[in-house]
């Protein structure tokens, strides 16, 4: 308010709101991209499902705003039964611009009777089944999908511990405030054989 100063601005809810969000993305994009052959401290889903071996792989051609929508359900059609359990959670995970390309594709075909669309959340469920499409921005422009059940895939994380740390200081020479975090993280697939994968082929 007018004649307030600094010491009067409740902020601090907001900056602990903000911090928790940054971090929660940073793990996100980590857990889900990470590479270590990228410069990321960890291997993270997507990289270890495309090295592993025994993962079903199914191959195409690039999505775009013709085929984008076809190319998940062939990847929901190699989905393991076990998988397509709803207590299981099956999830297909894609980049931002294959969920905007699978709706244009919808929309371009005429498939009004799918009826379905993009939510608050960037994902849909794939007309006709249980599968819930997730976006994510971290996959944009790589082609790359990962799809299985949710529930075989783990996170660990620990901001508690002796090692983890989060500080925040205001720096007088950028006049802005920064935020460090320092934690351990670490992500695992169970069950590697039940997910599918989406190779691009020429």
């Amino acid at each position: 308010p007018a004649g307030a100063d600094e010491s009067e601005v409740g902020f601090e809810e907001v900056l602990t709101n903000y911090i928790t969000q940054v971090t929660a993305r940073g793990i996100a994009d980590l857990a889900l991209t990470g590479d270590t052959g990228g410069g990321d401290p960890l291997d993270g889903f997507i990289t270890k499902l495309y090295a592993a071996a025994g993962v079903i792989n199914v191959s195409g051609p690039a999505p775009t705003t013709a085929n984008a929508l076809t190319q998940l359900f062939a990847v929901y059609e190699n989905m393991s039964d076990e998988t397509l359990q709803s207590s299981a959670r099956p999830v297909i995970f894609v980049g931002l611009d294959w969920l905007r390309k699978a709706a244009i594709q919808a929309y371009n075909d005429n498939r009004f009777a799918y009826n379905f669309q993009i939510d608050e959340r960037n994902g849909f469920t794939l007309p006709s089944t249980n599968v819930r499409v997730q976006g994510f921005e971290a996959l944009n422009g790589t082609n790359k999908l990962l799809a299985g059940a949710a529930d075989y895939l783990l996170v660990g994380t620990d901001i508690e511990d002796d090692f983890s740390t989060i500080n925040m200081w205001y720096s007088q020479d950028n006049r802005a405030i920064r935020i460090s975090v320092r934690m351990r993280l670490g992500v695992a697939i169970a069950f590697v054989n039940k997910f599918v994968k989406y190779t691009v082929t020429p």
